[in-house]
């Protein structure tokens, strides 16, 4: 057990936010789960409730990089 890396989980937006956040870094997270949302390929730069966030693009390379650092991925639909 690598006790330097921790699981993600957020629903909805948080569910977005975790998946954006272990797969630019997957190397530092021992999993991520995500729930509620539909997660997007390609999120343009916005603002939401007066935070800014910069366009996003999920990769395959980012999908491949996950998996190399071991990093396992779950999305749960309900």
């Amino acid at each position: 057990m690598n006790e330097g890396r921790v699981y993600s989980i957020g629903y909805s937006f948080g569910g977005f936010m975790s998946s954006r956040n272990v797969l630019a870094h997957p190397e530092l997270f021992a999993g991520v789960g995500m729930g509620g949302m539909l997660f997007a390929g390609k999120t343009p730069a916005h603002d939401l409730d007066g935070h800014w966030y910069e366009a996003y693009e999920l990769t395959e390379g980012m999908l491949q990089k996950s998996g190399e650092a071991g990093c396992p991925r779950r999305v749960v639909y309900g």
